[in-house]
């Protein structure tokens, strides 16, 4: 180990002298791997994009971390606007074209690809991570990859939140919701999906009727009713009490609505309502993203400065049925 990095580490009180910090045949701690990596000798600082490869698993990492982000369509894009495929998600695209001849327009325009298009904006994620952090996990084995997961977490969380409640993306206010427009807001918007509205005094059971009988005769048998937690337990007690059955109840819970399972989320804002398949729920992030990590020595931290680019969308509008409340 050089003098300037021991120096550094017995700065942030890392007792080098101990088993594990010297340099062994093939390896050194990860400790020091990290803290090379994290501090220059020269101003304890390193910022920069990180490499396409190590993106494309840090997004892979985020995805992971993430029951919703996990089902859902991520999809890594090359420049800040990308066009993406939606094949997976069309029907009726078989045609009958005889030998030596092309297809009429009619069925070309059945059979193109309608691609989307994603355009990403900028978001920032900063993060402390303290001294005791790295003094309590200095032995953890592959602390680098700990401390990715940690960020991954909190950046999964951080976007899937946002798709739900995201509904600008100028952030004229400064507001967390206006930072980029999320499924809910892009549902809203577009004129292909399936809009409808419930009044106050509906019960659940009404709700979600209208919700599945406002759907594309097309929906798929795949196709979740993303609902907030709450709104799912009022739905539930209400099938038990209509038929004083506790067994009901929790079969209601078990079974979903109409052949339709529940995606429960407390992301999804209560009273808002929606049924589309999981993978029609699309997000992007582009894979150049620059991270920044300075030494505080005041605040005794590594500081960490994530820059991403990002955006929400719904591959196939018209396999979206969206409830909301009327308003007066």
């Amino acid at each position: 180990m050089n003098e300037e990095l021991k120096a550094f580490l017995k700065a942030i009180g890392v007792n080098t002298d101990l088993q594990g910090f010297e340099k062994e045949p093939d390896e050194e701690s990860d400790l020091v791997k990290f803290a090379k990596d994290a501090i220059s000798a020269t101003d304890l600082a390193v910022s920069g994009t990180i490499s396409p490869t190590r993106a494309i698993k840090f997004i892979d990492l985020i995805t992971k971390n993430s029951k919703l982000m996990d089902k859902i369509t991520v999809i890594p894009m090359s420049s800040l606007k990308t066009d993406y495929d939606v094949w997976d998600m069309q029907k009726g695209v078989l045609v009958r074209v005889a030998e030596g001849s092309e297809p009429t327009a009619a069925k070309k325009k059945k059979i193109e690809n309608a691609g989307r298009t994603l355009d990403s904006k900028p978001m920032q994620l900063f993060a402390d991570v303290l001294r005791s952090t790295i003094l309590n996990n200095q032995y953890r084995a592959n602390l680098t990859s700990w401390l990715d997961s940690k960020f991954a977490t909190k950046f999964a969380n951080e976007l899937v939140y946002l798709g739900f409640v995201g509904t600008d993306d100028t952030y004229a206010n400064g507001n967390f919701t206006e930072l980029n427009k999320g499924w809910i807001q892009v549902a809203t918007d577009d004129g292909g999906t399936k809009k409808g509205t419930y009044a106050s005094g509906d019960t659940m059971v009404a709700r979600l009727e209208k919700l599945v009988d406002n759907a594309d005769d097309d929906l798929g048998d795949d196709a979740k009713i993303l609902i907030h937690r709450k709104d799912f337990q009022n739905y539930c007690i209400e099938v038990g009490k209509s038929t004083n059955s506790s067994q009901l109840l929790i079969d209601a819970a078990a079974q979903g609505f109409a052949g339709y399972s529940f995606e429960v989320t407390n992301n999804m804002p209560s009273g808002t309502y929606m049924l589309t398949p999981l993978k029609n729920l699309v997000f992007g992030m582009v894979s150049e993203i620059y991270r920044a990590r300075e030494f505080n020595s005041r605040k005794r931290a590594i500081e960490y400065t994530f820059d991403i680019n990002a955006d929400y969308d719904i591959a196939v509008p018209k396999f979206v049925s969206l409830l909301t409340l009327a308003t007066a």
